[in-house]
């Protein structure tokens, strides 16, 4: 990212989370990389594929990476 001149990834969070933007951690995932909640922000949310598309459907800008 520094290479790049890209914001770090720690203020590109807390940008986000000044805007309201809600942070979803795919469980999942999660499960695959071996990540537990710990390791990741308090604020982060927990959802299922299926939980975050329903939310996602009424939501006029998505990101799912």
């Amino acid at each position: 990212m520094k290479k790049h001149n890209a914001m770090p990834l720690a203020d590109l969070i807390e940008m986000a989370e000044e805007q309201d933007v809600n942070l979803v951690a795919c469980t999942m995932t999660m499960d695959l990389l071996g990540l537990q909640k710990a390791e990741l922000r308090e604020s982060t949310q927990y959802a299922g594929v299926a939980a975050y598309l329903a939310d996602a459907e009424d939501g006029n800008v998505n990101l799912f990476i």
